[in-house]
């Protein structure tokens, strides 16, 4: 089936995956209508932001004018005082003693963003706020609000496929792509409503929340964590804390979500803190309607109390009262190579197809992968040099074997962590490596 104005590609999803194929296709003028179960574009009641760096080479074909892209990295930066600011400190806890450092070693003193761009182009590697790279794509794309996804039908002689919301709307197109996060309705349907006995969950207990702090609280935190990222590693005092002893660290991550002086002088900075501790039985631990914002606050705070001192632990206990610790369970799915076969008209991008352990930003790196992967291949069916099936066919072959050992790789960094320090920093420096090479 080819596509058309009657017959686009239906995306559902207005995430980082599915807007960037959104803007991947809308740039090569094909067809295709968003579709988002949520009412419009909220802000999250947390910041968060991601390192985008393998995916730039991707990044480029979705912004094939510079002033485009520009535009987009200057709307998204989430470190808008420091933007080359993407190094990594790993640091003792108890202590506060750098163990080692990821950093670029070019010298960006005095470089603006898009000098840095055009003189540096294989270093790329910068920290956005996830929402507004959410808010900075849907400036050109008409996205369908409050329309949540129930099923998909495809057609058995290949003629597309019909799409059902909830809401009562049906829409036909020539092809679904599934952008719609981890526990994606669109994949469970490709997967035959198997998808949470093909689903894993991290044995890892996540607490997150955000602080905005003063210039004066950024100061004394940079003091320890002289990077925009930290990985705290530390063991406990209370050995009661260690389910595990094969396990026993207790890790803290720190990113900076946003930097706002307009709205925010006196507390400019936000940053993001999550404090984990390897627990078996974490996805049935201190979810909302069994525990209380207070119940997952107190434990921060016991963690952090045990194992951290200074601006480390400050960061933690400090967080207001009235700020939501949320505890979050962490899916990872390799893409489900088998059934992804079978599809005439269907299939996934980003978490939809390969949720992961987060790791240096490749979930979200892979996902801008996907979508600018099978943008190209759908480029093609437009120009009518091959089919809808024949797209999908080389989209899985090049996304199944690219993502699936991520998806493992990332899930064993993420345990290795709650291990030993070692494995994290020999990992630094090979990364570091690279770099410098």
């Amino acid at each position: 089936m080819a596509i058309s104005e009657q017959a686009p590609v239906i995306i559902i999803g207005a995430n980082l995956a599915g807007l960037m194929l959104a803007r991947a296709l809308q740039v090569r003028k094909v067809p295709f209508e968003v579709y988002e179960q949520d009412a419009g574009l909220v802000a999250p009641a947390q910041g968060s932001s991601i390192s985008l760096h393998q995916s730039w080479t991707h990044i480029d074909k979705v912004f094939p004018e510079h002033v485009d892209l520009m535009e987009f990295l200057m709307d998204a930066m989430a470190i808008r005082d420091n933007p080359m600011d993407v190094g990594m400190s790993v640091i003792d806890g108890r202590t506060n003693e750098s163990l080692a450092t990821l950093a670029s070693t070019i010298d960006t003193q005095g470089l603006s963003v898009d000098e840095f761009m055009k003189k540096y182009p294989q270093q790329r590697a910068f920290r956005l706020n996830r929402f507004r790279i959410r808010q900075s794509l849907a400036k050109t794309i008409d996205v369908h609000w409050g329309h949540r996804y129930v099923r998909s039908e495809q057609d058995e002689n290949g003629g597309g496929v019909t799409v059902f919301f909830e809401n009562g709307v049906e829409v036909r197109g020539c092809v679904v792509v599934g952008a719609d996060g981890a526990h994606s309705r669109v994949c469970n349907d490709i997967v035959d409503g198997q998808l949470s006995s093909l689903t894993q969950f991290h044995p890892g207990l996540f607490l997150v929340s955000t602080q905005w702090l003063s210039d004066a609280e950024y100061k004394e935190l940079r003091t320890v964590c002289h990077h925009s990222l930290g990985h705290v590693h530390t063991m406990p005092r209370d050995k009661s804390l260690i389910e595990n002893p094969k396990y026993p660290l207790t890790l803290l991550f720190i990113s900076t979500a946003d930097v706002d002086r307009e709205n925010r002088p006196d507390t400019p900075y936000e940053v993001c803190w999550i404090m984990s501790r390897y627990c078996a039985d974490a996805v049935n631990q201190l979810n909302p309607g069994d525990a209380s914002n207070a119940d997952r606050r107190d434990v921060a705070f016991k963690w952090a109390n045990d194992a951290l001192d200074g601006p480390l632990r400050t960061l933690v206990t400090n967080t207001p009262a009235e700020q939501k610790v949320y505890k979050i369970n962490l899916p990872h799915r390799v893409p489900p190579r088998d059934y992804l076969e079978k599809q005439t008209a269907r299939t996934v991008i980003g978490d939809a197809a390969h949720p992961m352990v987060p790791a240096r930003g490749s979930g979200g790196n892979q996902g801008v992968m996907d979508a600018v992967v099978l943008a190209l291949e759908l480029e093609k069916v437009n120009q009518g040099t091959q089919t809808i099936k024949e797209a999908l066919a080389n989209y899985h072959a090049e996304m199944v074997p690219r993502a699936t050992p991520v998806v493992e790789g990332s899930s064993q960094t993420n345990l290795d962590n709650y291990e030993s320090v070692d494995h994290f920093i020999n990992m630094m420096r090979a990364i570091q490596k690279r770099y410098t090479e």
